[in-house]
């Protein structure tokens, strides 16, 4: 994803971060709040919203969460710099996304927005896997395992976007 002059890279190994108009790159997280270190992280998708770096990050094996740091601070290399959300229990967090002025959470058991310091779930959407999430300025596009699209609108109204994905 691109923000200004900064492009986020998810990798297997962290986030990576690339100035555009320097042809460099910045630094790499894979350091994450309370998980120990030498946990190898792959970072699934990250965004930029109000300050702050949002990412949806796995271990590869139980653990998932979404970290966010806020981008004022002078050591993100640091894990005390992210907050670590679990955002639903025994679930795995699928991707990370903005759209509608807030931040939203992919997971295998619904799509969850963030209001306040608590993740909500989206009822329409809940108890279905959510394999992508795309933030598009007043709407969030959460496509699910039955290679369905769906768009988030800013009151949280789900509509169908189509049928299924062609050549899915």
């Amino acid at each position: 994803s691109a923000y200004g002059d900064t492009l986020l890279i998810c990798t297997d190994f962290g986030l990576s971060l690339f100035r555009i108009g320097k042809f460099e790159f910045g630094d790499t997280y894979s350091l994450f709040g309370s998980i120990p270190p030498g946990t190898r992280v792959s970072v699934l998708s990250a965004a930029i919203f109000q300050g702050s770096i949002w990412a949806a990050i796995t271990d590869g094996q139980a653990n998932s969460f979404i970290v966010r740091a806020d981008l004022s601070d002078q050591n993100l290399i640091a894990p005390a710099a992210w907050t670590l959300y679990n955002i639903a229990p025994g679930a795995q967090v699928t991707g990370v996304a903005v759209g509608n002025g807030r931040v939203y959470a992919g997971t295998t058991s619904g799509l969850f927005d963030l209001e306040g310091n608590s993740w909500v779930k989206n009822a329409a959407l809940s108890g279905t896997v959510i394999t992508c999430l795309y933030g598009a300025g007043n709407q969030v596009l959460a496509g699910i395992s039955t290679n369905v699209v769906y768009t988030v609108d800013a009151a949280n109204n789900v509509q169908q976007a189509g049928t299924v994905v062609p050549g899915a």
